[in-house]
């Protein structure tokens, strides 16, 4: 048996040890990619969600002078990877001065997750202009 070559049990230890390591790092790497595929759909849903709300508001603002404000503090729930998840909407107004009728609104999302909360933030224009043409004005049509 002297001249075989065969492995010592300390030779597997140390290769079973490294493989283990590798296993673990490539699930660890697995999880935290889910956690982020979690995150990046709730993100989405916001975004969307947020585009939906301000279509909204822009629309009962044209359509009856809506203030868009009073929506501040209204919480959707959605379920989003098995977990019911709640978003509440943030809105606030500026003004513009120097621009009579133009009304910036801030609207925003916030939702828990992962022990913080995460906050989605956009900012439109309200506009609400009488455009009265003169007699004197040119058609679009006219040179």
């Amino acid at each position: 048996m002297r001249g075989q070559k065969a492995y010592t049990f300390l030779e597997l230890m140390v290769t079973v040890s490294i493989l283990s390591i590798g296993i673990v790092g490539v699930y660890r790497a697995l999880l935290t990619s889910l956690d982020y595929q979690g995150e990046l759909s709730q993100r989405l849903y916001a975004a969307t969600v947020l585009e939906h709300e301000m279509a909204l508001m822009e629309n009962q603002y044209r359509a009856n002078g809506q203030d868009p404000s009073a929506e501040n503090g209204k919480v959707m729930e959605a379920v989003l990877d098995h977990r019911t998840i709640p978003f509440t909407l943030s809105v606030s107004l500026g003004m513009i001065e120097t621009i009579e009728g133009l009304i910036p609104v801030d609207v925003g999302l916030t939702w828990p997750s992962r022990g913080h909360t995460i906050t989605l933030k956009r900012v439109t224009y309200l506009a609400n202009f009488n455009f009265k043409s003169s007699p004197d004005a040119p058609s679009p049509n006219q040179p």
